[in-house]
């Protein structure tokens, strides 16, 4: 997953917690201790890996990675935007 945009750029440890709160796929892995993200820093690019056996099991269970055809610079402004609105919200 590309961590970089037009003009976003995601710290990777956001993009760990993000990913694995957004995507029901993605949280099944990490439950099951079967997740591991790396990051390429060079071409700003977290790649996941797990066991085929649970890869299998979460691909039956959830179908997609990331819900609809959202990309994950789409979830991470969107993360973005929510937080800033609940932030002017709470300051009313």
């Amino acid at each position: 997953m590309h961590l970089k945009g037009y003009n976003e750029h995601c710290p990777i440890e956001l993009a760990k917690n993000l990913i694995v709160h957004e995507s029901p796929f993605v949280k099944y892995l990490h439950d099951s201790d079967a997740l591991k993200i790396r990051h390429i820093k060079s071409r700003a690019l977290m790649e996941c890996y797990a066991k085929a056996k649970h890869l299998t099991i979460a691909r039956i269970k959830y179908g997609r990675v990331l819900p609809g055809k959202m990309s994950f610079i789409e979830l991470f402004i969107a993360h973005q935007l929510k937080r800033k609105y609940e932030l002017a919200k709470g300051s009313t």
